[in-house]
């Protein structure tokens, strides 16, 4: 079950994980509240779907005036978005996200998947973050690296802290920062019972460590045990198509 990225971000909030301000809005009313006192570094609107590059599909504006973020808000909803994640179709677009702009000085990789052959989860980490990650998965492999996750206690801050130094480049007063960023991220990985947590990028801020984007899937086999999760069904299952309606009712 993908989340949208305000859907996944809400529950990143709930483990208190750093990200940039942001509101939602559905409808041409909604243009309203974006104003410069809530964004006052500038404005990253954005398309909710649940699709990969949103970025290079036209799906993400980025900008410091006032106009262009609620022209670009304006046109986005109602409107149809095809990435290379959409399977040659195009998603609705239901609601956009209007974020502040962050300055970001470094960008990274970050995710925890469920990886069935080593029967754990897996926290992938890449000092080459943004948009053409899948490229250098391809290209490049050495610069995705893996570490294992326990399911019951997580990654031990020395391995993260290892890893950081290392493989990230990241030193001095950062280095606390990622420990921390990232512990919370597994932990919001295990307890809420995903199966995927996308961080791309991942951003070095002035502030420290953000949740720019954010990427989530949740097991829906756990669903009786999530009450918290169980909303997100709801809404999810809105958005299938009738015949795969018909098939979850007949399991």
């Amino acid at each position: 079950m993908n989340l949208l990225e305000y859907q996944a971000k809400e529950i990143l909030k709930d483990f208190g994980v750093r990200m940039p301000g942001a509101i939602v809005i559905n409808n041409k009313a909604g243009l309203a509240r974006i104003t410069p006192s809530k964004f006052k570094t500038g404005f990253a609107v954005k398309a909710q779907v649940a699709a990969g590059g949103r970025g290079k599909a036209g799906g993400v504006k980025i900008t410091t005036k006032l106009a262009e973020a609620k022209a670009a808000a304006k046109a986005m909803l109602g409107s149809a978005l095809s990435t290379k994640q959409t399977a040659g179709g195009a998603v609705a677009i239901k609601a956009v996200m209007i974020a502040e702009k962050v300055s970001i000085e470094k960008e990274l990789y970050l995710a925890v998947v469920l990886n069935r052959k080593k029967a754990c989860p897996m926290l992938l980490l890449s000092a080459r973050g943004g948009m053409d990650i899948e490229e250098v998965a391809k290209t490049d492999p050495g610069a995705l690296f893996e570490i294992p996750v326990d399911p019951v206690t997580g990654v031990p801050s020395y391995v993260l802290r290892d890893a950081a130094s290392a493989k990230l480049g990241i030193e001095g007063k950062w280095l606390n920062d990622f420990v921390d960023f990232t512990t919370r991220l597994v932990n919001a990985y295990l307890k809420r019972e995903m199966t995927m947590l996308e961080i791309n990028p991942l951003a070095l801020t002035p502030q420290g460590f953000m949740a720019v984007d954010a990427k989530v899937a949740l097991e829906e086999n756990a669903l009786f045990r999530q009450p918290g999760n169980q909303k997100y069904a709801k809404e999810s299952y809105k958005e299938l198509g009738r015949a795969e309606k018909r098939a979850k009712e007949l399991g």
